[in-house]
């Protein structure tokens, strides 16, 4: 609300209800609903990061990871403190600029779209000749400043005219306006700019006490990190991106593939326990998974296969086989299967970040054996054809699934 080409109620008379937390916490839940969304995974600088956070308070069923650029979490308060309070008592002062955004006077100066272009190249980093900002935590946009600032280097000149253009239109009061459960138990990036004196990273230091699932990185950077360091800033969410992108929400095989099945099988590696979509860091899959499933028939046999179903997307069959076990028998559950036999195949821990494992369970016939001409062996791994057991061994579809994709590290 108040930002690009949303709306910017003028307060008064409006009520400023229309830019508190809870209001953009329901638009973006009625959103995600308009979108036919359960779960959202939400992302924010600056202000944006102190949305997403409260957003994940207000819904907790709808947000299913967070990052947050600069903005460290900060948990509600039972005791209400102003905003000039605050400041004056000297534990943020590096919010002084917010007293002066809050304040009524950039509004009143601040008017037609040269007005805005240049606060907004102050508010970017640009300086005079001689070296003086356009603006500074402490107190805020220099207004005499404004038409000597040479033009920022963070922003192009085509941006610029692209922002100010958006601003005009309803001019600056709705951002201005946004200057008036205490556990995040979802997934939490946070980004620290270093350099950052509006946000330093010094205010993060108590999230750890409240995002028990939470990840630091950090960038050499001021405020504007976004626009400063753009390739670290892509590299900090690129290496923990895959854990945001699990589905964790898919039962037995993956969603669209081939043969499928929606009863999930147990998949344990040591001690690391295998959500369907989750993703694995390379060191957890190092040795044999055990089995596991909710409803099974202990007197019959079955069969197991782990694929890398990406291994090689060129070919007709793009899977490489792990792992071939057969002769599988389940004790009651929740007890893990055992198998009477070495695998036919053993088993070759996954190591490509980024492909997506999975393993299928299938029940083993009466007489079951390996026929000579499909050779179940050390060297057919490549290219395998995963359609190919069920006609081979009359087995049908597989009866239970699970399945994981390999990254960089361990999610939260």
């Amino acid at each position: 609300m108040g930002y690009g080409q949303t709306e910017a109620p003028r307060v008064p008379p409006e009520s400023i209800a229309f830019y508190s937390f809870k209001r953009v916490a329901d638009d973006t839940k009625e959103l995600a609903r308009q979108l036919g969304l359960s779960r959202i995974m939400l992302g924010g600088h600056d202000w944006g990061g102190a949305i997403v956070h409260r957003i994940a308070l207000w819904y907790p069923e709808l947000v299913s990871h967070i990052f947050s650029i600069c903005t460290p979490y900060t948990a509600p308060s039972k005791n209400f403190a102003s905003l000039k309070e605050i400041v004056n008592s000297g534990k943020l002062p590096n919010f002084g600029y917010q007293l002066q955004l809050s304040s009524g006077q950039l509004e009143s100066a601040i008017q037609s779209r040269e007005q805005i272009k240049q606060l907004l190249n102050g508010l970017y980093g640009g300086r005079t000749s001689t070296g003086e900002p356009g603006f500074d935590v402490e107190h805020g946009i220099h207004l005499d400043r404004l038409p000597q600032l040479n033009h920022t280097l963070l922003v192009s000149k085509q941006m610029l005219d692209i922002y100010a253009d958006q601003y005009a239109k309803n001019g600056i009061h709705g951002t201005l306006n946004w200057l008036e459960n205490t556990t995040i138990n979802v997934p939490v990036l946070f980004i620290a700019a270093t350099k950052d004196d509006a946000l330093p990273p010094s205010m993060s230091k108590s999230m750890d006490r409240h995002i028990p699932r939470l990840t630091r990185k950090s960038v050499d950077a001021h405020h504007w990190a976004l626009w400063e360091k753009p390739k670290e800033m892509l590299s900090s969410l690129f290496s923990v991106a895959a854990c945001f992108a699990a589905i964790v929400s898919a039962i037995g095989t993956p969603p669209g593939y081939l043969p499928s099945t929606n009863t999930t099988l147990g998949l344990k590696f040591g001690n690391t326990t295998v959500k369907t979509g989750s993703i694995l860091s390379p060191r957890v899959a190092t040795h044999q998974p055990t089995l596991t499933l909710a409803t099974v028939n202990s007197t019959e046999e079955y069969l197991a296969i782990l694929i890398d179903s990406t291994a090689n997307l060129s070919l007709p069959n793009p899977a490489s086989l792990l792992w071939f076990q057969p002769n599988i028998t389940f004790p009651p559950s929740p007890s893990p299967a055992s198998s009477s036999t070495n695998a036919t195949v053993p088993y070759l821990a996954p190591s490509a970040p980024g492909h997506v494992y999975i393993a299928l369970l299938y029940k083993q016939p009466p007489n079951f054996f390996i026929p000579s001409d499909f050779p179940y062996n050390e060297t057919f791994r490549q290219g395998f054809n995963v359609s190919r057991v069920a006609v081979d061994f009359k087995t049908g579809g597989p009866m239970a699934a699970n399945f994981f994709e390999l990254g960089l590290l361990e999610c939260h």
